[in-house]
């Protein structure tokens, strides 16, 4: 015990201590305050949201058509015999 401390505060407080110390900083890097609620859990957008709006994002810029198999696949016979595929 320190000089001054007395009692069982000494000694969580030394424990605390020593177990911050122990944990290598990666281990608590994705938490908050509360143990209970990772920093990856977001309540209010869901990465499934994002990554939607992500892809319809690129649907509605026709990207593929120009860095992807969007001009390839259009001159397929399979999608000149059934437009919709396109």
């Amino acid at each position: 015990m320190l000089a001054g401390e007395t009692g069982r505060s000494g000694g969580a407080r030394a424990r605390a201590c020593t177990r911050a110390r122990t944990q290598p900083p990666a281990a608590t890097a994705g938490t908050t305050t509360s143990r209970r609620h990772p920093v990856e859990t977001n309540p209010f957008v869901d990465l499934h949201v994002i990554y939607a709006l992500t892809i319809i994002a690129l649907a509605v810029t026709l990207v593929g058509e120009r860095y992807g198999l969007a001009r390839w696949w259009a001159r397929t016979a399979l999608v000149r015999a059934l437009p919709w595929l396109r």
